[in-house]
């Protein structure tokens, strides 16, 4: 499930998100996002816009941590998230950025086994950083793992 980012400044969320939806997690996803499952991309960003619900757990949670806020959401800022996930139907690893047309199809570089950290998930991901390397040198890497 793909999101197409209309909420400005929001990255983070579009990327987490795209975790959860594309993920083990997506069998325990709230009600908002049970009901974005079968729209268009472009109704499911309406949804999201129109969830005041999302935007006040989405509000207090960017207030929480360490990072210089900006002070309105139109303000350009110099970060950006996107999310690596492997495709529970077709095993393939897309690259999901809300900025794009669409979900990035990596090809199948994994085996029905293994998880994105598996060394056909790892080229991609180091291929990001060196791409990203010599552009932006202010990324950071999370993994969504089970516990």
């Amino acid at each position: 499930m793909w999101f197409k980012q209309t909420i400005n400044n929001a990255c983070g969320l579009y990327s987490i998100l795209h975790a959860i939806c594309n993920g083990d997690a997506r069998n325990f996803i709230p009600t908002i996002l049970e009901s974005c499952t079968f729209l268009p991309p472009q109704d499911r960003a309406l949804v999201l816009e129109g969830s005041e619900e999302l935007e006040s757990v989405y509000g207090m949670a960017a207030l929480q941590g360490n990072s210089m806020v900006p002070t309105s959401a139109e303000d350009e800022v110099d970060f950006h998230f996107v999310c690596f996930v492997k495709s529970h139907i077709n095993g393939h690893i897309y690259e999901l950025d809300g900025d794009r047309k669409g979900p990035v199809d990596k090809g199948p570089m994994l085996k029905p086994d293994d998880d994105i950290l598996a060394h056909g998930g790892l080229a991609i991901v180091r291929e990001f950083i060196q791409r990203e390397r010599d552009g932006n040198s202010n990324f950071s890497l999370m993994a969504l793992v089970p516990t």
